[in-house]
């Protein structure tokens, strides 16, 4: 759940600076929690970036994730 606001925050610049790639790569880690409406957010911010972004905003989903993984060795 808190992945899925922390998003919602990034992507409209409310108490953080916007960020689009930040958003979306929060939107894919809620999603791959199963917060419901983390998919149609990231299919309707997908639809405004360009596949540069995209792919940078996937970079920083694996390496929270990697970073996940470590810390519960």
């Amino acid at each position: 759940m808190a992945q899925f606001f922390l998003a919602g925050l990034y992507e409209k610049g409310k108490g953080v600076d916007k960020d689009k790639i930040k958003a979306l790569a929060w939107y894919g880690l809620a999603e791959e929690q199963g917060y419901p409406g983390a998919r149609e957010a990231m299919t309707r911010l997908t639809d405004e970036m360009s596949a540069p972004e995209q792919d940078e905003a996937a970079r920083l989903r694996s390496r929270h994730q990697f970073t996940e993984n470590c810390s519960s060795l």
